[in-house]
């Protein structure tokens, strides 16, 4: 109960703020004090895209959690699926001259398609953001027999077991600070360099319910060197 209202409360304040900026800046350009331009408009379109992702995506995790939530579970060709997310963010990944690598030791694997692919895809997301220009991202999908998670890094559902599949993204960006680790999937936080980017707060969150809904584990790892690696684990067969 208490977690419920903490989160209500960090929801209003995440709502709350960006409207309260807004109506200050319509008010402005209403009465004469702000000028109509172009820039001001544009960035006032920007934080309305953010406040409609924040909605977006607290209504994904609420039908996640749901206990009415199905999977479909459908077969995916592991390589195939890699290739369509270099594809989606090929303009970013171009933009910065990033390197991108998406590499299946595995045929095919069995999840909800549509799920997995939401998760992969904010995974993949972060990495572009925070890999500066022509930095590298590896993605990956393998067969693992025997999975142990490390006492050392942050895990969501943790459930080891044999038979499963992992999705890990890797990056070359900059570490994720080790006093914000621990955080880094609680709802609606955003670290030191996640402010100024655009995002809710909720999608590890929500990759992490998508991982629990499959019987597996998110985990995330970030060092100076090698960067940053998020790797979602899931049973080969439910």
């Amino acid at each position: 109960q208490e977690l419920r209202r903490q989160w209500s409360q960090d929801i209003a304040h995440d709502l709350r703020t960006p409207i309260s900026a807004l109506k200050a800046q319509f008010e402005g350009m209403r009465d004469g004090v702000l000028d109509v331009s172009p820039s001001r408009i544009e960035r006032n379109i920007r934080e309305i895209s953010r406040i409609e992702q924040l909605v977006a995506d607290l209504e994904e995790l609420m039908r996640l959690e749901s206990p009415e939530m199905k999977l479909s579970m459908t077969e995916i060709w592991a390589q195939g699926f890699l290739d369509e997310m270099r594809e989606r963010f090929s303009h970013e990944i171009e933009r910065k001259n990033i390197s991108f690598e998406g590499r299946s030791a595995v045929s095919s694997f069995t999840a909800d398609e549509g799920l997995i692919h939401r998760a992969v895809a904010n995974f993949i997301s972060n990495a572009v953001r925070h890999t500066n220009r022509n930095g590298r991202i590896t993605a990956s999908i393998e067969s693992l027999n025997y999975i142990e998670s490390p006492p050392s890094t942050k895990s969501l559902a943790a459930k080891d077991g044999e038979h499963s599949i992992v999705i890990r993204v890797s990056n070359t960006g900059e570490p994720i600070p080790e006093h914000e680790r621990e955080r880094v999937f609680d709802r609606l936080f955003r670290g030191e360099y996640s402010r100024n980017t655009p995002g809710s707060g909720l999608g590890l969150t929500i990759a992490g319910r998508i991982a629990e809904l499959h019987g597996g584990t998110v985990t995330i790892k970030s060092q100076e060197k090698p960067g940053t690696t998020v790797e979602m684990v899931i049973p080969m067969q439910l």
